[in-house]
C-alpha cells in the first residue's frame, strides 16, 4: 500500500489487517511507518498481521524494485494507491498527534 500513513492508507490498512490480510506498507517517512505499525499490532493482536515498511522517497520502477527484493517471495493480492499527486494537499501535522488507530 503506498501512501500508507495517510488518512485513506490507514484506513485500508485498518480494514485490511482486520480481515487477516498480511500487509506491505510503503510510504516517505518511516517514523509514520512505524507508528502506524505498532497501532495495528496492538489493535490486531489475535490476528498479528505480518506487516512490512518500506521507505520510498521517489517512486519509480528502479527504486520500488530495489525495496522489495528483500520480500520478493511474499504473494501480493492487491496493490492500493492512496497517495496524493498533489504535494500541498497532504494530511495537515496536527492529524499525526492523534493515534492512528482510534
Amino acid at each position: 500500500m503506498y501512501g500508507a500513513t495517510n488518512r485513506a492508507g490507514i484506513a485500508f490498512a485498518k480494514y485490511l489487517a482486520g480481515k487477516g490480510f498480511n500487509l506491505i506498507l510503503i510510504d516517505r517517512e518511516m517514523k509514520g511507518l512505524k507508528e502506524l505499525e505498532k497501532a495495528l499490532k496492538e489493535l490486531f493482536k489475535t490476528n498479528n498481521p505480518s506487516i512490512h515498511l518500506i521507505e520510498l522517497n521517489q517512486f519509480d520502477v528502479d527504486t520500488l524494485r530495489a525495496c522489495i527484493i528483500p520480500i520478493k517471495d511474499l504473494p501480493v493480492k492487491l496493490f492500493i494507491n492512496c497517495k496524493n499527486s498533489k504535494q500541498n494537499s497532504q494530511v495537515p501535522l496536527r492529524i499525526r498527534k492523534r493515534p492512528f488507530i482510534n
